[in-house]
């Protein structure tokens, strides 16, 4: 059952990436391997500012996140060693 999970998860993912070197415009059309749609992808300059800007706002959010669930968790742990009053109060 898990493996199904799996599949429908990933196998959509796989589908995309293996038609991205499709020579044809169309989808339901193979026409053979190329890798002329990737060339364009890398040829185009907003496409990769836009993808390295993505990426900068997903490591900074991913880091942002990391530290506040740092924070969390230690406030989280400190007030479970403490007594019941002493959380209730914060």
């Amino acid at each position: 059952m898990l493996a199904f999970g799996y599949a429908f998860l990933y196998l959509p993912i796989a589908l995309v990436i293996l038609y991205s070197f499709n020579e044809s415009r169309l989808v339901t059309v193979w026409a053979g391997f190329s890798t002329k749609w990737w060339s364009a992808l890398f040829a185009n300059e907003a496409m990769l500012s836009a993808a390295w800007l993505s990426l900068r706002i997903a490591l900074v959010s991913a880091t942002v996140a990391a530290v506040i669930g740092l924070a969390a968790a230690t406030c989280w742990r400190a007030c479970r060693a403490s007594s019941a009053a002493r959380c209730s109060a914060a």
